[in-house]
């Protein structure tokens, strides 16, 4: 018996393929067994795996007829002798030390599985994500060993990936978890029913698994040709999760990640009609009219997601495949809710006069031949024909549009009407809640709804914040330009259906140069307009502190 089992999956990846044995042979972690499964390459991989066995004889190549990267996987854990058994998809690598410090946490803390995060390996450089899509999880279970009944429904939202995970394998086979011998998606019910079914789980918040993210032919690049995997992979996933006493308690947040999968194939592979993709279309649409009977449901289950995958699936629900194709190629869709507004006046299918702006500026043609570009100031949109000035009004990008539509729909409840839109910058957070009592004072409110970017400032509001003064908190993260588009678009303030809505240090005050070379406690009081020199922190950070 060795330490720990590490299985491969090969096929057809002699060019990546001396790389991934190089990072495994070098392993800081000797005691290990290096499982090598050749799912029938027809290219150089075999004879790769075979000169590396001859090397060193932790290299183990086995042949098999070709059933795909879950037949394989399964063959290498009848295979694995180690005590812990973990993969490697062998165009991707590790960190060398991978191996030595997930072996030392799970074997230090008991567990069945021990999770880390990965790098994602682009052209455009390296990206760390953490072990959970929710941030708060990786910073309060860093350390800790926790189970589905700790965290319930919030056990979902960790990288559905066999790899950057170690197992027990006596876990393992205890609970008869295999992978699926189909094309793609194999790892899904893997990777769920091992998250459910552990009695003991720990993390690493550290990445050591190098995933390369756009390689040619990669399952993730070809899934568009077989969705019907997915649709497999996930009924199945359902099957073998459903059969744990604890799924009854975490059904909601598994439908809530399944959908939000099943949504995000659609946006990705279904945008143009396609008889071999409607099967798949049609299957997430029954399923979506079948869950969620009512539109509160369906906000309340994807907005733990963002608002693009909301408003795919409000689209989805309406319509059929065909019409929902023509929908968001079609100019309703751009224009209102996706990207920039266009105007445009045609005969035929000739464009006599145009205009379109973006955040940024304004353009205007004449039978596609540009005659103006105006650089946009202070959030005004000027409305031109034939460049003569019609009107002036205050210009909202229409991503904005659909995002503050969005978040007045989870408000609408609330008979607070005051609302602050904070950043994810963790000190500001900190600072603002405790100055929260002024910038309430200075606004004439009581109290005020947060519109928040990451989960993990709700436990500093939580911390922080009196409940008398918090109407609502409600997280939904955006990417950056979106922020920026409405830190513009609101300014200082602004109304938007009834609701007034305030962006706290919008990212611009961040990129300034003043925040660089001065200490930004100063400067949020100077953006803000109150006096911080009687600034204190609240007590109950007093009550939480560890003693010294």
């Amino acid at each position: 018996m060795c330490l720990v089992s590490v299985i491969l999956p090969v096929y057809n990846v002699d060019e990546y393929l001396n790389h991934s044995l190089d990072c495994l042979v070098n392993q800081t972690l000797k005691d290990i067994e290096i499982i090598c499964v050749d799912d029938s390459s027809n290219d150089s991989s075999a004879e790769i795996i075979k000169s590396y066995s001859l090397k060193d004889n932790r290299v183990k190549y086995i042949y098999q007829e070709h059933s795909f990267a879950g037949g394989a996987r399964n063959r290498g854990l009848e295979e694995a002798q180690g005590k812990y058994v973990i993969f490697l998809d062998p165009d991707d690598y590790y960190d060398i030390t991978m191996l030595e410090k997930l072996y030392n946490k799970i074997e230090q803390d008991g567990t069945d599985i021990t999770i880390c995060g990965v790098y994602s390996v682009k052209n455009s450089g390296i990206s760390y994500t953490p072990p959970s899509y929710k941030h708060y999880i990786n910073t309060f279970l860093d350390n800790k060993i926790f189970s589905v009944k700790d965290i319930g429904d919030d056990i979902w939202y960790f990288l559905v990936y066999p790899y950057n995970k170690i197992y027990k394998k006596e876990f393992l086979i205890k609970n008869n978890i295999k992978f699926q011998p189909i094309k793609n998606t194999n790892d899904a019910s893997f990777a769920l029913e091992s998250l459910i079914a552990a009695s003991k789980i720990s993390l690493i918040n550290q990445a050591f698994y190098y995933y390369r993210y756009a390689r040619p032919n990669n399952t993730r690049l070809t899934k568009g040709k077989s969705l019907d995997c997915v649709i497999k992979a996930y009924e199945y996933a359902y099957k073998v999760c459903s059969k744990y006493e604890n799924f009854e308690s975490v059904k909601h947040g598994f439908f809530t990640i399944i959908f939000s999968s099943l949504i995000w194939h659609i946006n990705t592979y279904c945008r143009n009609h396609d008889k071999d993709k409607q099967i798949f279309y049609e299957y997430v649409r029954e399923k979506l009219l079948t869950y969620y009977k009512t539109e509160n449901d369906l906000q309340e289950s994807l907005k733990t997601f963002n608002f693009y995958q909301y408003n795919t699936a409000k689209l989805i629900l309406k319509f059929n495949y065909k019409d929902f194709c023509k929908y968001i190629n079609g100019n309703t869709f751009i224009n209102i809710e996706i990207n920039p507004n266009k105007f445009k006046v045609k005969i035929g299918k000739i464009t006599l006069y145009k205009h379109s702006y973006t955040s940024k500026s304004e353009r205007f043609s004449i039978l596609n031949i540009p005659v103006k570009k105006i650089k946009i100031k202070n959030s005004k949109k000027n409305t031109y024909f034939f460049n003569i000035k019609i009107k002036s009004e205050k210009f909202i990008p229409s991503d904005v549009r659909v995002y503050l539509n969005y978040v007045t729909n989870l408000l609408e409840n609330s008979e607070c009407k005051k609302t602050y839109i904070l950043n994810e910058h963790i000190g500001e957070s900190f600072l603002l809640s405790n100055l929260l009592d002024k910038i309430l004072k200075n606004d004439n409110a009581n109290k005020v709804n947060f519109i928040l970017q990451k989960n993990y400032q709700k436990e500093i509001l939580n911390t922080f914040v009196p409940d008398n003064k918090k109407a609502s908190v409600i997280v939904v993260p955006v990417p950056v330009n979106l922020r920026k588009d409405t830190a513009l678009y609101l300014a200082d303030e602004n109304e938007y259906k009834d609701f007034s809505f305030r962006v706290l240090m919008p990212e611009k005050f961040w990129c300034s140069k003043e925040v660089k070379n001065n200490h930004y406690f100063d400067l949020i009081c100077r953006e803000l307009n109150i006096d911080g020199k009687d600034f204190h922190v609240n007590s109950k950070i007093l009550e939480t502190a560890p003693p010294r």
